[in-house]
């Protein structure tokens, strides 16, 4: 219990401190898109495998409940599914946010959508030795409904692949001319009446890393009190303060009118055209701003023996080859010679 909690102690830490980052997944955050119905069906979102896919599974599931002699073993793997099942449908009810996101992210549910099914199909496993006794026109149903999810899965999959394929293209955020200009880009989105979402992008959009790379909480209060003014009653000063943040740009992809009208009544800003109809683009006057933050001095020092650890944990770990030692015993034959 030790090593884990010492190897992982930044990353637990932060999920102990904001627990609704628990369904971030590895990368950028991006939205999923299942429902109450996917998730029971074992679909993690639109574009996936065909839901009757697994009516077979979850038909097999509940018979494997009714034979006595393995009805424990399968009542815990119910137990296991039961709580996937669980974690899955919470994640559909719910969003979270983070700093290199927008405001309100639903979570990808894949992780315990999978737990879901794989329960599933471990309870069918854990009562095959009683359905051995079954009859032989039972079983070979049986036999024929489970196999109907790994095979037709298969040949989905092999037909028309997974329902978001890898791209190793870049998300374009912002337009090229503002990702050539010095300085971030502040990314409007939303109405005045629902609620505005902001960001601030750096170059041309996500990097790799960004998403761990999150603002102080100084400089996001900063930016979000004078937006707020921005877009109630903007003065010189307001634009300024968005200038020494380190933004050159504010760019609205799906411009709200009146979102517009206000943001184009603030001095100090350029109206530059757009990339796309709908779009609008604002640049500052002044430039710019530097980055003046600097990370805290045990950063560095908590960092370094991180990876001290880690490097002690991995030789530990590789496996070595041990010599015998004591006297080496000695035929018989050659001591009687």
């Amino acid at each position: 219990m030790v090593t884990p909690l010492v190897l992982l102690g930044p990353w637990l830490a932060q999920r102990a401190l904001r627990p609704w980052l628990v369904w971030w997944e590895a990368g950028l955050p991006l939205p999923g898109s299942a429902t109450i119905r996917d998730v029971v069906l074992g679909r993690a979102g639109d574009g996936g495998l065909p839901g009757w896919f697994t009516v077979g599974l979850l038909v097999l599931a509940v018979v494997a409940l009714v034979p006595e002699r393995t009805r424990s073993g399968v009542h815990l793997a119910w137990m296991v599914a039961i709580l996937g099942l669980g974690v899955a449908l919470v994640g559909t009810l719910v969003t979270f946010s983070t700093g290199a996101g927008q405001a309100a992210v639903a979570p990808w549910v894949g992780v315990p959508t999978g737990l879901w099914i794989g329960a599933l199909s471990t309870a069918v496993l854990l009562a095959v030795p009683a359905a051995l006794d079954w009859p032989r026109a039972a079983l070979v149903t049986a036999v024929v409904v489970a196999l109907v999810l790994p095979l037709a899965s298969a040949g989905w999959w092999l037909k028309d692949g997974s329902a978001g394929p890898l791209d190793d293209q870049r998300v374009e955020v912002v337009p090229v001319f503002l990702a050539e200009r010095p300085g971030d880009t502040l990314v409007l989105a939303g109405t005045i009446d629902d609620g505005v979402d902001y960001r601030v992008v750096a170059g041309a959009g996500p990097f790799l890393g960004q998403e761990a790379a999150t603002p102080t909480s100084a400089s996001t209060k900063q930016l979000t009190a004078t937006l707020r003014r921005l877009l109630a009653q903007p003065t010189e000063r307001d634009v300024k303060a968005l200038s020494s943040l380190g933004i050159s740009a504010i760019y609205a992809p799906d411009a709200d009118p009146e979102l517009t009208r206000r943001v184009g009544s603030a001095p100090l800003l350029e109206p530059s055209g757009s990339d796309q109809p709908g779009a609008q683009v604002w640049t500052m006057v002044d430039e710019p701003g530097a980055d003046t933050t600097r990370a805290p001095l045990w950063h560095p020092v908590v960092t370094g023996l991180q990876v001290v650890l880690w490097l002690v944990a991995i030789v530990m770990s590789l496996p070595v080859r041990r010599r015998r030692t004591g006297s080496v015993a000695v035929p018989e034959e050659e001591v009687a010679s």
